[in-house]
């Protein structure tokens, strides 16, 4: 219940999607590699769950 309530939440107010599309390319490298792309993704989500 608490999943379904939050992931609702996310989508009905785009805030944070938005706010991660404009910040993640700032870090990504000039010329993406599967690791470079994947490390900030990794992090986020290790964020998410702590």
């Amino acid at each position: 219940m608490a999943f379904r309530q939050g992931l609702l939440t996310n989508l009905r107010d785009p805030k944070c999607a938005v706010f991660l599309i404009v910040l993640v390319p700032r870090f990504l490298p000039a010329e993406p590699s599967a690791a470079g792309t994947l490390e900030p993704a990794a992090v986020r989500a290790v964020a998410n769950v702590a």
